[in-house]
């Protein structure tokens, strides 16, 4: 396999203003860039190999070229004075350089089927990574019949993960950057356990399961207090806390109908996701910004006749943990030219994404119409996506409303959007 990819995150925007005073027109126009992503080329070589039918062996080889580009700014200004250029300046402000990193893994599995009742899976996972070190990532899990309708499975893993995923929780647009692991910030690693029970009910008709898991992560890493990619003027790695700590856990039941004219499954996740940084709220734990409590999903498919089907999906999730401003309050009082008493108004925002936005919900439907000819099928499939118009939070953002107050605004992307579709089988 062959790949080549390129990811970036790329903010454009500018402000500008035309006023009058009393010496003159003035105006200005300040546009601003920024530019983050990666970039790779990767090959990788994977294997079969069944000596006999109690073994299934896979095994195989990667290499990846990384081409970091973490940050980069571009600003353009211009003045004017009673429709005069006073001054201009376009320049491209480097914060970090770009950061060549070579990355290898190899793997060796083993599907084993023990007994009758019992199969496990055994593997290792060697990682190279020429900016930090050599990792090896143990994985094993198993399954064990307990009858012909139950069955318990159990597995755990290691793993390391060289790309941080740099997010911006507070308010305003949102980003996620991807920065490499460097000399001043280790790669990050994690450890995993998880088990479920799983069983058939009315001869195979219904599918059950109940499945929980613990997932601990260290030496994460998140902006410093303050600090954002549009907010930083320095290097990314100058910008951020190291040496955090992670955990996720939670229980999910999925519950899926297989056969008959009407399909589909119901599957509900309740979980947490929190973080600890030594110099974020005083080393308390914090919730992660993509921590979601409830995530439900609804899915449903329904044979009307030979003709028609008709399907629906239905998606609810906690919305996202931002760090959002909890009181005002006045600061610095001084006296201004004319004599009078004033004061800073400042925000103070309280603990690390401690409010929530809007939860996610949406429904998806569609419907499709099939009609057989003797040298062709045809297909015709039309639908909407947000079938309801949910306006979902994309992020928020501070204002002020007509009156002068302090207000939140939500942003929101993707309202209903109708499909349709042919498709022709020969």
């Amino acid at each position: 396999t062959l790949t080549y990819s390129r990811y970036a995150f790329n903010t454009d925007f500018g402000l500008n203003s035309n006023y009058n005073s009393n010496i003159g027109s003035e105006s200005y126009d300040i546009l601003f860039g920024y530019i983050s992503g990666i970039e790779d080329y990767a090959a990788r070589i994977d294997f079969d190999y069944s000596p006999n039918p109690n073994h299934d062996i896979k095994f195989g080889y990667s290499y990846t070229h990384h081409n970091f580009f973490p940050g980069e700014t571009n600003l353009s200004t211009s003045l004017s004075f009673n429709d005069s250029i006073d001054f201009s300046l376009d320049t491209i402000l480097n914060f970090s350089e770009n950061i060549n990193v070579h990355e290898m893994f190899f793997y060796l599995e083993d599907n084993i089927k023990i007994t009758n009742r019992l199969k496990a899976n055994i593997g290792v996972h060697g990682g190279y990574y020429s900016l930090d070190k050599f990792s090896v990532q143990p994985r094993i899990s198993a399954r064990y019949l307990l009858n012909e309708n139950w069955s318990m499975k159990l597995s755990y893993a290691e793993m390391t993960q060289n790309i941080h995923l740099l997010s911006n929780s507070s308010v305003g647009f949102p980003s996620d950057l991807w920065v490499p692991a460097i000399d001043s910030v280790p790669s990050q690693s994690s450890q995993q356990i998880a088990g479920s029970i799983n069983t058939t009910l009315e001869d195979g008709k219904y599918e059950l399961s109940l499945e929980g898991y613990y997932k601990k992560m260290s030496d994460l890493i998140t902006y410093k207090a303050g600090y954002s990619n549009l907010q930083s003027t320095d290097s990314w790695d100058n910008a951020i806390e190291t040496g955090g700590q992670g955990e996720s856990y939670g229980l999910e039941v999925f519950l899926q109908k297989k056969t008959g004219r009407t399909t589909g499954w119901i599957g509900y996740t309740l979980s947490w996701t929190n973080r600890q940084f030594d110099n974020i709220d005083f080393g308390a734990w914090y919730p992660y910004k993509y921590d979601r409590r409830h995530d439900i999903s609804i899915v449903f498919s329904h044979k009307i006749n030979e003709k028609w089907d008709v399907s629906a999906t239905w998606a609810y999730g906690t919305g996202n943990a931002i760090t959002f401003p909890q009181a005002l309050y006045f600061s610095n009082p001084h006296t201004n030219w004319n004599g009078e008493l004033v004061a800073d108004l400042v925000e103070s925002y309280g603990s690390r994404n401690s409010t929530r936005l809007n939860p996610y919900h949406r429904l998806d439907i569609g419907f499709t119409h099939n009609k057989k000819k003797q040298k062709y099928e045809r297909l015709i499939s039309f639908g909407a996506y947000n079938a309801y118009n949910r306006k979902n939070p994309f992020f928020a953002y501070l204002a002020y409303d007509n009156n002068g107050d302090r207000i939140a605004r939500q942003v929101s992307l993707f309202p209903i959007i109708p499909s349709i579709s042919c498709r022709y089988k020969f």
